[in-house]
């Protein structure tokens, strides 16, 4: 009787469910790499709008909305001022921009307060 030589069929189709099993497991990961990297990329613009609006001097209460690569969001700025002291030479005043988009499942958000002092003299 002579040896096997070679795959058998069995051999080959083992060889080809572990293949197909960690192909799978790529792509798994590959997939959820980029759902990340554009979560990460659209926070990253309504960050930098956020910012580009904190940094404009806006009205009291002001919304709006900016397309940026074909995503739309939507802004919306609220200020505050807290009343002063009697004694106090200065008011401060609390900002809030809130940037929305949408999702795929859920919107996404988000949110950046800050507070500044304006003198009043």
């Amino acid at each position: 009787m002579k040896p096997d030589k070679g795959f058998v069929m069995a051999d080959a189709l083992l060889a080809l469910m572990v293949a197909s099993l960690l192909l799978t497991g790529l792509f798994g990961v590959t997939q959820n790499t980029l759902r990340m990297t554009r979560n990460a990329e659209k926070r990253l613009t309504a960050t930098l709008i956020a910012r580009s609006l904190l940094s404009n001097d806006q009205s009291h209460n002001a919304t709006g909305t900016v397309s940026v690569s074909g995503i739309r969001y939507a802004w919306k700025i609220t200020k505050r001022d807290r009343p002063p002291n009697p004694d106090d030479r200065v008011i401060l005043t609390d900002t809030q921009i809130v940037i929305t988009w949408p999702g795929r499942v859920d919107q996404g958000e988000l949110s950046l307060s800050s507070a500044s002092l304006r003198s009043l003299d």
